[in-house]
């Protein structure tokens, strides 16, 4: 009676036309969401696995408008890793002890081993689960992963592919093993390539997006976004409100935090039996999960290209670790060092160029500060794409902001890669004096092989 009833409101706020009050309308919905169970994170979870895997996009765009029409969600999801790292270390438990068994004891084997495929299929369904769900909406990636969870969530995953996938392995070669369906060498593999996925999917969406780092300073964050979309559908006199993150509050975190949260969850990952007393009986010869993780899916040249996009920092000591732990590509670092030193160089011709009395517009004296008023606002935007925007706005910083906010900027700019690093107008020698050819040259400053993935301007 009560879900009907909240039907029955929802159907007569649709009905009732009150564009004067569009952020009061979407408030009462989602109360009525929130507080009559109508929706909450498990049938979230559920609407993930089930319609993510043939429709990504429109099950995240109904994901993300749930989360920033009702924020309370947020919290939800972000308390959601404890206690499902409670149940993941419940399930290990289980798995130890019946595969222990039934390696032990061949006359029990045959009793064990339907109880022992219940669980693997329950750590199948769970990977499954975790990584739709973090697929479609990776705000909830960073919420599952933020600080005060202690990356409880990742070093169950990496006990279980570390511990129990060998004593799994060995499980499934014994005779009796045979005749059940879900102990089979075959599912034990896809058990494996589960966990590995899960792990990747979750660490990508929750480092190298821009959802996931919108959202990582945890749900205080989508609270205040979606305020501020309240706010700007009631300002606007419309009926519906806008429900996604602006590209502003994309850009609301701290790259180095970012970087450093990374190393911290990829040390523990390095070593989850560490964290644990008495886990395992013996090792595995196959690689740890953060090896797998990397050889199956790429993990260093994702979280490279995450760096260059300005998601996440990293110095080369930092990189250079990084890459250690999970077996990477040392020619990334290496690469890296070459661009930086191209960057450089890039930037001392153009200093010449400017000391040389050329007739183009100079360069304020005042850049750099403008440049750190913008960012305070807008942190992730380049230095180079911010010269570019304040040189199409004749260096006007407030009209500068408001152009970024409003996605108004000149066409110049929509071929330069928002994270661009170095950009002066003196950067095409066969740039004009005048104005308009100077500015359609100036668009031309895009680092070259950069990837076009950084905010939305």
């Amino acid at each position: 009676h009560t879900a009907d009833s909240s039907n029955g409101h929802a159907i007569s706020y649709a009905k009732q036309q009150q564009p004067q009050q569009p952020a009061v309308e979407a408030r009462q919905i989602a109360e009525q969401l929130y507080n009559n169970w109508l929706v909450d994170v498990p049938k979230m979870l559920d609407i993930a696995v089930l319609y993510g895997p043939s429709s990504s996009k429109l099950t995240g765009q109904l994901l993300k408008q749930l989360l920033y029409l009702q924020p309370t969600y947020a919290q939800d999801i972000c308390q959601l890793a404890e206690p499902l790292a409670g149940n993941l270390q419940e399930v290990c438990n289980t798995v130890e002890r019946l595969a222990t068994s039934a390696l032990s004891s061949t006359q029990d084997s045959e009793k064990l081993l339907p109880e022992l495929a219940e669980a693997v299929k329950y750590i199948m369904d769970a990977c499954l689960t975790l990584q739709a769900f973090t697929e479609c909406l990776p705000e909830a990636a960073a919420l599952l992963l933020h600080p005060s969870n202690h990356g409880a969530m990742l070093l169950a995953l990496a006990l279980l592919h570390d511990t129990l996938l060998p004593l799994l392995q060995r499980v499934s070669t014994q005779p009796c093993a045979a005749v059940v369906a879900g102990l089979r060498p075959d599912r034990i593999v896809r058990l494996q390539q589960a966990l590995v996925s899960c792990v990747y999917h979750i660490l990508q969406a929750a480092f190298c997006t821009a959802e996931g780092a919108a959202a990582s300073a945890g749900p205080d964050t989508i609270a205040a976004q979606a305020a501020c979309n309240s706010q700007a559908s009631s300002s606007n006199g419309s009926n519906r409100t806008n429900l996604q993150p602006s590209a502003s509050s994309q850009q609301s975190f701290d790259d180095d935090r970012q970087g450093q949260e990374l190393m911290n969850l990829v040390m523990l990952l390095a070593h989850p039996s560490d964290q644990q007393q008495n886990a395992g009986n013996g090792r595995s010869s196959k690689p740890g999960l953060l090896v797998a993780v990397n050889q199956q899916h790429q993990l260093d040249v994702t979280v490279a290209d995450a760096v260059d996009q300005g998601l996440l920092a990293f110095d080369d000591a930092q990189f250079d670790y990084f890459l250690a732990l999970i077996d990477g590509d040392r020619q990334l670092l290496q690469r890296r060092q070459q661009q930086c030193t191209q960057a450089s160089a890039m930037g001392n011709t153009a200093a010449a160029h400017s000391s040389s009395g050329s007739s183009q517009q100079p360069l304020p004296s005042g850049l750099v500060d403008q440049i750190k008023s913008i960012k305070e606002l807008l942190p992730d935007y380049g230095d180079g794409y911010l010269t570019a925007a304040l040189y199409h706005n004749s260096w006007n910083t407030e009209q500068t902001i408001n152009c970024l906010l409003e996605s108004s900027l000149p066409k110049a700019l929509q071929g330069l890669d928002p994270t661009l690093q170095c950009w002066t107008p003196f950067s095409n020698p066969s740039s004009s004096t005048s104005s308009s050819s100077s500015r359609s040259h100036g668009s031309q400053g895009t680092a070259t092989g950069s990837r076009n993935l950084g905010p939305t301007a």
